[in-house]
């Protein structure tokens, strides 16, 4: 796998946990929805609140499902991205792929926290690609 490839893969990472964050802010969107809903239908007894109400519930049902899917289908992949960065065995290089794939940090970010250059923590992250194995 090239380096090319390899960051492609590790990208992922952070692609999957921001779907998840994605359909969790939808949920509690529709969750407040349907709580103006109910303070509605409670106050007016109208059909049009329990129309509103029943589709708010009826969304939040369908994306706890997607929820629930993507957390199934991503766990592995994540699993197996963090146990590939785990196993650099130099620190350094180790922790320039978590700031920058797991945390999702900018160069500057990663460079501040660790006390290098950026273009010190650009080079550790070309011999962190190098050093990192993923999965066949």
């Amino acid at each position: 796998m090239t380096n090319q490839e390899k960051k492609r893969w590790l990208r992922r990472y952070r692609g999957m946990k921001g779907r998840s964050r994605w359909l969790r802010a939808e949920i509690a969107r529709w969750r407040a929805a349907a709580e103006r809903c109910t303070t509605s239908f409670s106050l007016s007894r109208g059909a049009g609140s329990d129309d509103r109400l029943q589709r708010a519930i009826d969304r939040i049902d369908e994306l706890e499902r997607q929820l629930l899917d993507q957390i199934a289908a991503n766990a592995e992949e994540c699993r197996l991205i963090e146990a590939a960065v785990a196993a650099i065995g130099d620190d350094r290089l180790r922790e320039v792929l978590e700031r920058r794939y797991i945390e999702g940090l900018r160069w500057e970010e990663i460079a501040e926290r660790m006390g290098y250059a950026d273009r010190h923590v650009r080079r550790l992250h070309g011999d962190a690609l190098t050093a990192l194995e993923p999965p066949e």
